[in-house]
């Protein structure tokens, strides 16, 4: 295999034991380490390249085979530069991405000290190289953010995008349906043409670019992070999927009205009896096959 495809698979981490031992046998391998350490670092060094080529201690050619031997210098060292910069930036421009499983959820502090409680199921990613100048995030699920006060920080979902400077709120995003409630400062919803600015206590549901509600929530924060599920006049099909997630089950309905309204919580710390507080209010009963809950009408 030629040595340029080597180098390439070992940039992906992709070589296979005997790859790297031929890799290891050729004669830049101790450079292409020491470019990786130097790339791996926080900064890129400033190089210039034209002061560093006129330093360089080339004498003029008396023969050909001089000639030659320089050249052949000058465009290794080109090739070690621009490979360089081409660690510098593969590892510079990589997203930090989290993925919480079901029944989990996940705290992380991001780079400018905002905190974020990410819920189960739930998808999270950012690019901490240029946090500094750009404070965007990517989210598909559920999580509540302590934003620090400092330049604009967006947080983008399928079903929209929210805008804040330093403040408290909770963004859910799932089944096409977004839902942010602002705690503290205020916070900007965008989608589509829509555009929204709530204040401490206001939730706003939007779908499909639309707001569908807006109403008070008077909570200090999100009832989930401290291990409840809470929910006001909702489909009974989102309380079993948010069942589903937190206590990693898969559940069936028989003959219920998945479309029926639903007000109530369930806690995460026993599944018996967050089984009750769901179907009780509706009437239904539970059996259960193996793994599987069957909830249908009585």
């Amino acid at each position: 295999m030629k040595e340029e495809s080597l180098i390439r698979k070992w940039l992906d981490y992709d070589l296979t034991p005997e790859e790297l031992k031929v890799l290891e046998g050729s004669e830049d391998f101790q450079t292409l380490q020491h470019i990786s350490n130097i790339a791996a670092g926080a900064k890129a060094p400033e190089f210039d390249v034209a002061a560093s080529l006129a330093a360089l201690p080339i004498s003029q050619p008396k023969e050909k085979s001089q000639s030659i031997f320089t050249i052949a210098t000058l465009a290794k060292i080109a090739a070690v530069l621009v490979l360089a910069l081409g660690v510098y930036f593969y590892t510079t421009t990589l997203d930090t991405n989290i993925q919480t499983q079901f029944a989990r959820t996940e705290s992380v502090v991001l780079p400018d000290d905002s905190s974020v409680i990410i819920n189960a199921d739930t998808e999270l990613s950012f690019n901490k190289s240029a946090w500094k100048t750009n404070r965007n995030l990517s989210l598909n699920g559920e999580a509540y953010f302590k934003v620090a006060k400092g330049e604009k920080f967006t947080v983008a979902t399928p079903g929209g995008s929210i805008t804040v400077l330093g403040t408290q709120f909770n963004v859910k995003y799932r089944d096409d349906k977004l839902e942010v409630t602002c705690y503290e400062g205020s916070v900007k919803v965008s989608a589509g043409t829509a555009t929204i600015v709530l204040e401490p206590t206001h939730k706003v549901i939007l779908e499909n670019n639309k707001i569908i509600k807006k109403y008070k929530d008077n909570t200090n924060a999100p009832t989930w992070i401290a291990g409840e599920s809470t929910f006001v006049s909702v489909p009974y099909i989102d309380v079993i999927r948010e069942f589903e997630r937190q206590y990693n089950v898969t559940i069936e309905t028989h003959d219920v009205d998945v479309a029926k309204l639903f007000t109530g919580s369930f806690k995460h710390q026993d599944i018996e009896i967050a089984l009750k507080t769901i179907i009780s209010p509706m009437q239904l009963i539970v059996t259960k096959e193996g793994k599987k809950i069957i909830i249908s009408s009585e």
